[in-house]
Parts: structure tokens; sequence; C-alpha cells
């Protein structure tokens, strides 16, 4: 089975019919039957996309399968797949990991149809702080300025992870909304910002400040330079 996987990422579609009795095999669990559908994929058989959506919306799925195949849903750019991915979201029973994974994705496949719902659901899930600031990168990810007083304020928050403050940092910066400069600039001011946040903020001010505006407030124009160029 290891090899006609293998043979199917180097593209041999001649493993194709083996793959699919494979798919069929009860001896093999649901790991090896989605790598297996993953490389049928690549194959080009889009017809094993509706079984692994079929295997994430199933809340008795392993929680890293279903990351699993919700990263490999945004690597392929499947937009088709967004209304089942906001259905698992919404579901409360849908573990925190797998929602998290799944509002990423969202975000990134750039459908702007999911907006409203993802709106909707910032706004309920106050008992899932993480999955909430995820949506709301996810948001911010479609372009929706309105979630950028919210992302603000995750960013000045000290309890934020590492790579959310990164993630945010970026996610502004994408948004290219000029008003949060002297938001930002205060941030940087904060003795107590991470160092790698920090350079996510100077990543960001270096495309969305002016160097008038970084020197008023006391800061070399050095670093944004670098990073301009």
């Amino acid at each position: 089975m290891s090899i006609a996987t293998a043979l199917g990422a180097l593209g041999d579609r001649s493993v194709a019919q083996g793959l699919h009795l494979l798919l069929g095999d009860p001896r093999y669990d649901l790991f090896v039957k989605v790598r297996i559908a993953t490389t049928l994929d690549k194959l080009g058989d889009q017809s094993v996309v509706p079984g692994l959506l079929q295997v994430l919306t199933n809340l008795q799925a392993d929680p890293a399968l279903r990351i699993h195949i919700a990263t490999y849903l945004n690597t392929r750019g499947e937009r088709s797949a967004a209304p089942v991915l906001l259905r698992i979201l919404s579901d409360p029973q849908t573990n925190p990991a797998v929602s998290e994974s799944i509002a990423t994705t969202l975000g990134a496949l750039g459908d702007q149809s999911v907006v409203p719902e993802l709106l909707r659901l910032l706004a309920t899930f106050q008992s899932k702080p993480n999955t909430q600031i995820h949506i709301a990168i996810a948001l911010g990810t479609l372009g929706d300025h309105s979630v950028i007083p919210q992302l603000l304020q995750l960013l000045s928050n000290p309890q934020v992870s590492l790579s959310t403050g990164l993630n945010i940092a970026a996610t502004l910066r994408a948004l290219d909304d000029r008003s949060v400069v002297p938001e930002l600039l205060r941030l940087l001011s904060n003795p107590q910002l991470d160092p790698i946040v920090h350079t996510g903020i100077v990543n960001a001010l270096g495309q969305l400040a002016d160097d008038e505006a970084i020197m008023a407030n006391g800061l070399s124009t050095k670093d944004i330079s670098i990073v301009r160029l």
C-alpha cells in the first residue's frame, strides 16, 4: 500500500484503480484511508472529496485526523467545502482544535460568502475564546475591516500566544488600513511585548506607516526601511 501511495504522490495515475480498492478494504483504518483519498485527489480524482468531508463531519473521528483533512482542503483551495466547514464550525460539540483549524481554512479559502456567518459565530462563541480569535483572524484574512478593533485588542493582550500575535500582525498588514498605525505604534512602546511579535508589528508598520509618524513616536526608521525593501 505504501508503494501505491508513493507512486500516486509522484503522479502515476496507473495506481488509481488499486487505490480505490484499498479505500474500500475494511482492514485499513481511517488514517490510512484518508491518506489514500488525498493521494487519489492529487491524481485528479475529485470523487474522494465528499468522503473526506464525511470524515471531517464525524464528531467521533480523531481530532488530529479531522485537522489534517481541514488543512488539506485549505492547501487544495477547496471552496466547495465552505458550507460543510461552516456547519461543522457552528456545531457546539466540535472539538475546539478542529474548530480553530476550520476557521483558519475558511479564511484562507477566500470565499466572501462565508463572511456573514463568520460574523454571527464571532458574536456567539463567547465560551470559546480561542475559536473566536481564529474566526476574527479569518474575517481579517477575508478583508473584513469590521474586526480590526477586536484584532487590535487581541494583539495588546499579553496572554495571546506568540503564533496568534504574529498572525494578527500579518492580518492587519494585509488589511492595509492606516487607521491602525497609532495603536500599533503604542503597542511597540510596551516593554512586555514579545520581541518576535514586536518584529511582526514592525513589518506591518513598514507597509502602513510613513516615516513622519514613526519618528514622531521617537522610533528609528532603520528597521522599517529594511522591511520596505
